[in-house]
């Protein structure tokens, strides 16, 4: 992808500088983060045939974070909906996940939603 080629070159120029990019990007896999009631809100806002293509190359504890959001029937449909989608170049997936994570910056600047960026335990709203 484009941020990957970006901060592999950034590496190279200067690694200090390439960790500090990626500790404050956002990815998909960052979506596991995101609080049940922004969770919520990611679902009512975003395409279910793009999360389920996105879901395709997805980290368990993204998957596992969407599906507490449904109601169990909804949870069935969507793993059965996920099982029936064809195999997909792992480009294309990533193309959708970028599509997902654009939407969720969306929400975020349109104050909707926070995303979490970098490392944030260490700096958690109490």
């Amino acid at each position: 992808t484009l941020e990957r080629n970006v901060l592999s070159n950034l590496e190279a120029a200067d690694p200090e500088v390439a960790e500090q990019v990626r500790s404050r990007m956002f990815t998909f896999d960052d979506m596991a983060r995101l609080s049940e009631a922004d969770l919520r809100l990611v679902l009512q806002n975003v395409e279910v045939k793009e999360l389920l293509v996105a879901m395709k190359a997805a980290g368990k504890g993204v998957l596992d974070s969407l599906l507490k959001q449904m109601s169990e029937r909804r949870q069935h449909q969507f793993l059965e909906d996920l099982e029936a989608l064809p195999r997909m170049r792992l480009s294309e997936v990533e193309q959708v996940q970028n599509r997902v994570v654009q939407q969720m910056r969306q929400l975020e600047d349109q104050g909707l939603i926070r995303l979490p960026h970098g490392d944030e335990s260490a700096d958690a709203y109490v």
